[in-house]
């Protein structure tokens, strides 16, 4: 019927799950930059109709979206689509115009937006009205003149990127490559975030996605968690790789030393 991908859909639906931004509440990329936290509740006329975790009610044009992670993956929705009409699957992603989704006999088909009329959601959780600081910091602070990363980012890993655009100048800067399947990673995540609750330090989440994905490629990734650890002036000071936090808390008071 459509583009297929082949692979199993409970390693889709684990891939391109949320982890740790909102709970109940998807994280729309704009073209811009920005990010919107809500629920997309349905997509007509080209537009997504999304409920922010205010409570207010946002039309986000199809134009402007790069892409959007959904926080419950796989839920169901409806969808009327040209030429074949109405159909039931669950939604995955919506990336470079197009909505991923699991058809009811298992099948992941990547959908183009332009060929969508309709799309409307099942029954979802409101999202909590609280963001966590990941993803509050990375609202409130943009990145200055020149290219800093905010005091926490997430970066996702289906293109190349340059580091030197994440590190921040005049901190110390831990970048931690992760998978949203990985456990270790899962595990070893709050005591990154509770080190950058210290104001001199900022952290860099960098999702590979897989370990064929063009980040996981462009630095050579063979485990994970791996963090890396840079002192204010951008120097590399050490790499860990697992489950290590007194490692990284220990390369992190060097850093700080090279002030």
């Amino acid at each position: 019927m459509l583009f297929h991908i082949r692979t199993w859909i409970c390693a889709t639906v684990t891939l391109f799950s949320v982890s740790g931004v909102c709970p109940g509440a998807d994280l729309i990329r704009l073209n811009s930059g920005q990010k919107v936290v809500g629920s997309v509740m349905s997509y007509r006329d080209m537009t997504f109709h999304v409920q922010t975790v205010t409570g207010s009610e946002l039309n986000v044009p199809l134009i402007t979206v790069r892409s959007i992670e959904f926080a419950d993956s796989g839920t169901p929705v409806s969808l009327d689509v040209q030429p074949t009409g109405k159909a039931d699957a669950k939604i995955l992603e919506f990336e470079n115009s197009k909505f991923v989704v699991a058809t009811k006999d298992g099948e992941v088909e990547k959908i183009p937006a332009a060929s969508v009329v309709s799309m409307q959601w099942g029954e979802r959780p409101r999202p909590t009205p609280r963001l966590p600081e990941v993803v509050k910091a990375a609202l409130a602070e943009p990145a200055a003149a020149g290219g800093t990363a905010s005091k926490f980012d997430v970066v996702k890993g289906d293109k190349e990127i340059d580091l030197e655009d994440h590190l921040v100048r005049g901190k110390v800067t831990i970048i931690d490559f992760y998978a949203d399947w990985c456990g270790p990673c899962r595990a070893l995540s709050p005591k990154l975030e509770e080190m950058a609750n210290n104001p001199g330090i900022a952290l860099v989440k960098i999702n590979i996605i897989n370990w064929q994905s063009p980040v996981a490629k462009q630095f050579q990734i063979t485990g994970i968690p791996r963090v890396q650890v840079y002192g204010p002036s951008g120097t590399l000071v050490g790499t860990s790789v697992g489950v290590r936090p007194d490692e990284v808390a220990g390369y992190v008071k060097q850093a700080e030393q090279t002030r």
